[in-house]
This record gives structure tokens, C-alpha cells and sequence, in this order.
């Protein structure tokens, strides 16, 4: 799959040109080993990618080929082989973002299916997934500072029903130099159906779904995603998400050596490593960067600190993901770098993205744009038991469903598909949105009762029923609330049981220890007489998704506003109300809440 250039897309007359060519004439390998191959038959004495370690620009980087990558890929899927590992079978990795991983998940696939897991999941979780798929191999690193990995597999192992082979990494190099490398010691025939991967949905919930992402789906993301972005080989970019998110493994893996890319691998803490920020641009200069890359809170930091350092000549435009990127950012990181940023649209379900603003076209700031070509997406009513109703009209809210190469064919577990398609083979995606008049898309809620933080899922029935633990809370509510760098921060409102005295400090307290995932614990509890309860005595957490807002942008705004009210809106979900102070300055509310992605309007005094 090489690209030299690609048609404009401005509109989606442009995505519907571009599908005049029929997707088997338009994609000539469906397996993940064939379209690495290809990358590595084209470019092999190509940087495949330069590896930091430390996250400046003056070290000297591990600098690997696309030959390299290739014998590499070959190597652990003969070693995967060797050691039982089927069409059928799994290899599990826990490992940050190294070398290794990428030549975990190319071997695991060509051996049998791959399944990263999130090292950050308390035990529990990960022997959850572990035993959900039976990994055959487990590929880890042993005891390292600054890592609590080797200690969760040692926890892990014991717990499970189906005892993997543990490699831990210098084991693993080391078996895998005994392979050979111009060749598979084995026949394997791949089905574009067949299941490369296994990935956990989010990265915090009670019970973490695995979705199945086929050959044929992750083939079918990486030629959709190059034509949406604009992406050749010719291009540069950085690879900064964790290697066990959709992300990470289709974007900066299959994506990116897919088509030929050299990336740049910033770490293994990626671009959570503070290094790695401070030193983006050096580092982008030295290693010829051509696409912006970061997430929504990374785009933010970059333009809150942007200096005058030398910049490379970048793409006017790129791709962010993950999390909503809030309109205010989007519009300073085109004044600021004279970048168009395109809010995309993804999820596990989907294998990574479905859909993306026009790259030649006019953005829309806030919405997610129009499909990527060959697959759509449909506004629709669903009814009290998720059965579809009718299609929505152009601006109506309704539960967003898709279909496409890229969307899976479900879960491991039969009992996670229940209701997961309608209306034939439309996924159900749990967001609720509205397409306008042009086509695109926007997001304005959720159906799915999640909190995302940093774009990692958080159930809330995690901490709910963590919280309903503690003798004195009788119930629990735990909704998102607005947050400048995370997207959203999980907050909890307890009712307490009659004649019980506790603060919200001790229950957060409680939290902070019993609950099974850091990230999910509640930044802020508070205490009611009594929850919002439905006719039937349900749990009416509207109200407090509203508190829970107007609460953050009272904290963010402080003086400069007299009253804040965060209201229903037919066209947004939400927006917040905002009634300024007389000797309040607009611009600086206006900064304030250009960082949240909620709709708002200024009253004067």
C-alpha cells in the first residue's frame, strides 16, 4: 500500500469520487502480514523508526529498518510458533512502548491474534482479559524502576485459569535471534476475517469488553486513514500513545509501517513523559517532522507554551483524537502553528477512526466531519430496549450507528453483542450526536454511561459500586465532570443512610483504596440529602452531570463571573450560561471556556 499523493477532500462529493473505485481494486492486500511485507519489499533500507529513550533531541536514538522491522516480525512469529502458538491462539503483552512491542504485535498477528493489555489495570482486570482469551505467550518486561509491571504479572499468574509462557524481554531477544528471519518456519493461511487482535475496550471498566479487530478491518483503517489525512511515505511522524489503546497499535503500528511512514517512538512513556513535551520541537526539527501530532491535552500544552523555537515544515493540517478537542484550542492551534486540527472521530469498535473533517475543506470546529470512504454513519431514535425507531432529521439528536470495513464483528464474550447492532449491521456506538445539513458529524453526548479521562473509559458503575461498599452510603451517582486537560475528571454524589455521619473526604478516602483502577477513583464526592431519582426510582444523573459542570466552571472562572448555569440544548447536548461580574474582562472568560468543549454563552451583568 504505497502512497505518493492524494485527491483533495473538501466535501463529501469528494469521499464519494474517491468510492467510485471498488474497495477490492482500490486495496490489493487484506492481511497485515502482506501489507507489512510490502512496506518492507519497498522501503527496506527505510528508518522504519528512530527510538528514544530518553525524550530529547540530542540523544543518540535506536534507529531500526524497514528490513530490520520485517525480519524482526518474522522472528517472533516463528518463536511465537515454536512455543504453541495456533491460528487460534493469543499472544499478551504487558510491556510501554519499546522496539519489542512493535515486534509483539506484527509476530503475534502473522502467529495467531494479538492482545496488548493496559500494564496500568490493577491485577484483577488484567487476568480478566488474560483468561478471556487464553493467552498462550506473555510477553513482559521483569523488574524495572519507575514500572509496577513485573509485580501485576506475579500477581497475575497465580490467578489464572490457563498458565501463559512468560518471556520477559531479554528472553525474548535472545530466543528470537535463534529464528530465522527471511522466512515463516510455518503455512499459515490468513482470512481477511480472521482475528489479528484482541483489544480491551477504554482502559477503566468493571469489566473490560474484548473486541474482535479482523485483517481485513485493520487493512481497510490503514488505506482509509492515509486518504483522510493526506498520509504518504514520504511523511514523518511521532508516535507517542500507549502501545496497549486502538491508537497506539493501529495508528503508530499497522497504520504507520503500513504505508511506508518513519515515525519517531518518544519513549517509553510516550507523551506522557514531561520530556518529550519540553523537547517537541527540537525534536521535531532534528527528526524532520511533517505531521503535528498529539492528542487534545498535548495540543493544548503546546500552544500554552508555544516560543520561537525552529518548527519543520509541517502538513497544514492534522488528525487528534482520543478525547473531544475543545473549538477554542482548535482555533489557537491554527493561529498559533497555521495548522488546521481535525477533530476525528474513534473507538475500539470501529478498529481506530471512522471519520474526519475535510483536510482541503472547511473543518466545522466541533464536529467530527464526514465518514471515511466506504464507510457511513446515521443519527437514529432508539426505543427504551435499544430497538431502532426511525432515522433522525438533519440536526436532530439521536444515537449515532455505523457500518464499514473498519467496525468488528463483536465481542469475545456473546453476552457483550446483545443489542450492540440495529436496523441489520449497524454498530450502536453509545454516543448520541446530530449530522447537519452538509453531513457532518457531532457529537453531543453519551448513551453509554462512561467518563472519559485523558481518553481512557472509566465505568462509572466502578466506582458506584465501590462507593455503595462503605456502611454509611446508602447511594451513589459518579458522572464526568469538565476538565481543561483531562476532557473530563470522575466525580461521585453520595445520599447517605439515615443516622450515619461521614465526610466526603473519608468516602473519597475510601475510594481512593478500594477501587480497582487509580484513574477511575472520584477527584470530588458530595454528600446530598438525596439523589435525583427517576418515576421508577431510578438514578437521574442529568442533574448532576449539570452541577458537576457548573461546579468546574465556577472553580475555573472564579470572580470573573456572578452566576454560571449549565442548561439542556437541542443542537449541543449542554451549554453553559455565563452572567459576568461588572469589572469582569470577556476576552479572559472567553479563553477560560474556550478550553472545555461545552457550548457556551456570555450575559452581561
Amino acid at each position: 500500500m504505497r502512497f505518493e499523493s492524494h485527491p483533495p477532500i473538501r466535501s463529501m462529493a469528494d469521499i464519494e469520487a474517491i468510492e467510485c473505485v471498488p474497495l477490492g481494486e482500490a486495496i490489493d492486500v487484506w492481511t497485515t502480514y502482506d501489507l507489512i511485507a510490502k512496506s518492507v519489499a519497498a522501503f527496506a533500507g527505510k528508518p522504519a523508526f528512530h527510538f528514544l529513550n530518553q525524550g530529547n533531541a540530542e540523544e543518540s536514538p535506536c534507529t531500526v529498518s524497514y528490513a530490520e522491522v520485517g525480519q524482526r516480525m518474522v522472528q517472533a512469529a516463528n518463536l511465537f510458533r515454536q512455543l504453541g502458538v495456533g491460528p487460534r491462539d493469543v499472544v499478551a503483552y504487558l510491556l510501554p512502548n519499546l522496539p519489542e512491542t512493535i515486534y509483539t504485535v506484527l509476530g503475534g498477528s502473522v502467529a495467531g491474534a494479538v492482545t496488548p493489555v493496559n500494564w496500568m489495570l490493577e491485577p484483577e482486570h488484567i487476568v480478566h482479559i488474560l483468561d478471556s482469551v487464553g493467552a498462550k505467550v506473555l510477553v513482559t518486561i521483569g523488574p524495572t524502576k519507575g514500572y509496577e509491571i513485573w509485580d501485576k504479572v506475579q500477581a497475575v499468574l497465580p490467578r489464572l485459569a490457563r498458565k501463559p509462557k512468560v518471556l520477559r524481554l531479554r528472553c525474548f531477544n535472545k530466543l528470537m535471534d535463534r529464528q530465522r528471519g527471511d522466512a515463516l518456519d510455518f503455512a499459515r493461511t490468513i482470512y481477511p476475517t480472521d482475528v489479528a487482535a484482541y483489544l480491551h475496550t477504554g482502559g477503566t471498566t468493571g469489566k473490560p469488553k474484548l473486541a474482535k479487530l479482523t485483517h481485513g478491518g485493520i487493512v481497510y483503517h490503514c488505506w482509509a486513514n492515509a486518504i483522510a489525512k493526506g498520509l504518504t511515505h514520504n511523511d514523518t511522524v511521532f508516535a507517542g500513545g500507549p502501545l496497549y489503546h486502538t491508537g497506539g497499535v493501529i495508528l503508530d503500528v499497522f497504520s504507520t509501517y503500513g504505508i511506508g511512514t518513519t515515525s519517531v517512538i518518544l519513549t517509553p512513556m510516550g507523551f506522557r513523559n514531561r520530556a518529550v513535551i519540553k523537547n517537541y520541537w527540537k525534536i521535531a526539527e532534528r527528526y524532520g517532522l511533517t505531521v503535528l501530532n498529539g492528542v487534545p491535552t498535548v495540543l493544548a500544552t503546546l500552544v500554552n507554551n508555544a516560543d520561537h523555537e525552529t518548527r519543520p515544515k509541517l502538513r497544514p493540517y492534522m488528525g487528534t483524537g482520543s478525547a473531544p478537542l475543545p473549538v477554542e484550542v482548535a482555533k489557537q492551534v491554527e493561529t498559533t502553528f497555521g495548522i488546521r486540527p481535525l477533530s476525528t472521530y474513534g473507538a475500539t469498535e470501529f478498529t481506530c477512526l471512522i471519520s474526519c473533517p475535510p483536510r482541503d475543506g472547511d473543518p466545522k470546529y466541533g464536529s467530527c466531519g464526514l465518514p471515511y470512504a466506504h464507510s457511513r454513519f446515521r443519527t437514529v431514535i432508539l426505543d427504551n430496549d435499544g430497538m431502532y425507531v426511525r432515522d433522525c432529521a438533519v440536526d436532530e439528536i439521536g444515537a449515532i450507528i455505523l457500518k464499514g470495513p473498519g467496525v468488528i464483528p463483536g465481542y469475545v464474550d456473546a453476552a457483550d453483542n446483545a443489542r450492540l447492532f440495529v436496523d441489520g449491521s449497524w454498530l450502536v456506538s453509545g454516543d448520541l450526536g446530530r449530522i447537519d445539513a452538509d453531513g457532518y458529524l457531532w457529537i453531543t453526548g453519551r448513551l453509554k454511561d462512561v467518563i472519559i479521562r485523558g481518553g481512557h473509559n472509566i465505568d462509572s458503575r466502578v466506582i458506584e459500586e465501590t462507593l455503595v461498599a462503605h456502611p454509611a452510603v446508602a447511594l451513589a451517582a459518579a458522572v464526568g465532570k469538565p476538565d481543561a486537560y483531562a476532557g473530563e475528571l470522575p466525580v461521585a454524589y453520595v445520599q447517605l443512610k439515615p443516622g450515619t455521619t461521614v465526610t466526603a473526604d473519608e468516602i473519597k478516602e475510601f475510594a481512593r483504596l478500594h477501587i480497582p483502577e487509580r484513574a477511575a477513583a472520584p477527584v470530588d464526592v458530595t454528600i446530598l440529602d438525596a439523589l435525583p431519582l427517576t418515576s421508577i426510582g431510578k438514578i437521574y444523573k442529568p442533574p448532576l452531570k449539570q452541577d458537576a459542570a457548573r461546579r468546574a466552571f465556577v472553580a475555573a472562572l472564579g470572580f470573573r463571573a456572578v452566576r454560571v448555569s449549565v442548561e439542556n440544548d437541542p443542537l449541543t447536548g449542554s451549554r453553559a450560561r455565563i452572567a459576568l461580574g461588572q469589572d469582569s474582562n470577556e476576552g479572559e472568560v472567553r479563553a477560560i471556556m474556550g478550553r472545555y468543549t461545552i457550548a457556551f454563552e456570555i450575559d452581561p451583568f
